[in-house]
């Protein structure tokens, strides 16, 4: 089983949990698929822009809403108090507080083992 998370990367350059909406990610069976309907739009005044998301599937239940952002002119939101749960987890958290809490060397894991990361970027413009 693998656990599916898509974020979106805005034109504002914030970035948004956009699948699941509620949790952390979904669990999806072996050889099954899943489709997303998605609806593009823009904000205001902008004419064109694209978004680009990135589909994460991982091995052990991961939370990337460590990695959301508001957009640039909007004030920035704490996210929930949660430990990290795995090394990906410790990471992502690093990344959120912009220092790592530790600088010492460890046994690297393989990253295509546990998890992958796909992207697409998706063009909008106004009509």
């Amino acid at each position: 089983m693998l656990n599916l998370t898509v974020l979106d990367l805005r034109p504002r350059w914030s970035i948004r949990q956009i699948h699941p909406q509620r949790g952390d990610y979904q669990t999806i069976d072996p050889g099954s698929e899943q489709r997303l309907a998605l609806q593009a739009s823009l904000p205001e005044p902008l004419e064109s822009g694209s978004d680009l998301l990135k589909a994460f599937a991982t091995v052990d239940p991961t939370n990337f809403r460590w990695l959301e952002l508001p957009a640039f002119d909007e004030p920035m939101r704490r996210h929930r108090a949660t430990p990290p749960g795995n090394a990906l987890e410790e990471i992502l958290l690093d990344l959120s507080e912009g220092h790592p809490r530790f600088r010492d060397m460890t046994r690297a894991t393989r990253a295509s083992s546990e998890w992958t990361a796909e992207e697409a970027e998706v063009q909008i413009r106004r009509r």
